[in-house]
């Protein structure tokens, strides 16, 4: 960075739809907010064809599971390139530090009257029937035709 010190944590985005998407397709399980929570809960060994329905506790119980190893994973990729990384400044989206740093700032921003709800367009997915971030959406260049059109008044 042209001489500059920047400090630049190496921390992992692992908390939302793709971690969620990803323990389904890994574990072949569902949440359901209307299945107990088993506390002796263990995925099967291979996923379903039939996604299993499981709590929302322990669905969160896996998605810490399957972050954890993948995040070490990458790590491993990371030292093989030999990336220079201080490791101790990691951070990771799902963990409860992380978590609880932003509900504070949401409450910040909530006590400062920045907050506020409205009515807009969103990205919806129809599958999850949740709305979807623009960063999780995939560009890809399709032949078109074109026309050249002239706007006259």
């Amino acid at each position: 960075m042209r001489g500059k010190d920047v400090f630049y944590p190496m921390g992992w985005d692992d908390n939302g739809l793709p971690t969620e998407r990803r323990v389904e397709n890994y574990f072949g399980c569902a949440a359901n907010r209307h299945s107990p929570t088993t506390p002796t809960f263990a995925p099967p060994e291979k996923p379903a064809t039939k996604k299993i329905n499981i709590s929302r506790k322990n669905f969160v119980e896996l998605c810490h599971v399957l972050t954890k190893i993948d995040e070490e994973v990458f790590k491993g990729i990371c030292r093989y390139l030999g990336l220079s990384i201080d490791w101790s400044l990691e951070y990771s989206t799902i963990s409860a530090q992380t978590q609880a740093i932003s509900q504070r700032g949401f409450l910040e921003m909530l006590a400062r009257g920045e907050v506020y709800s409205s009515e807009a367009p969103t990205l919806w997915d129809i599958d999850f029937r949740t709305a979807v971030s623009q960063a999780e959406l995939e560009d890809r260049e399709r032949p078109a035709n074109y026309h050249r059109i002239a706007l006259t008044g």
